[in-house]
């Protein structure tokens, strides 16, 4: 997936890079370049997979993602 690299320069709107590191598509290096790139620091969930949505411990990341939405609106 290396022709879609991450396009800073085109984003207006806030950013949050979020990682499982059992995610078998992205590994979390990648992921923390993605977070570089638009100068922000990776959330990563040790133990959670790409599809971390759909993980019984989905609450865990749901909670970070919410106090997210709630500084930036």
């Amino acid at each position: 997936m290396g022709f879609a690299l991450p396009k800073p320069e085109k984003t207006e709107a806030p950013v949050m890079v979020v990682a499982g590191t059992d995610d078998a598509l992205f590994t979390v290096r990648e992921a923390e370049k993605t977070a570089e790139a638009y100068g922000v620091e990776a959330m990563v969930f040790d133990g959670l997979p790409h599809d971390m949505m759909l993980h019984p411990r989905w609450e865990e990341l749901a909670m970070p993602i919410a106090r997210f939405l709630e500084e930036i609106t």
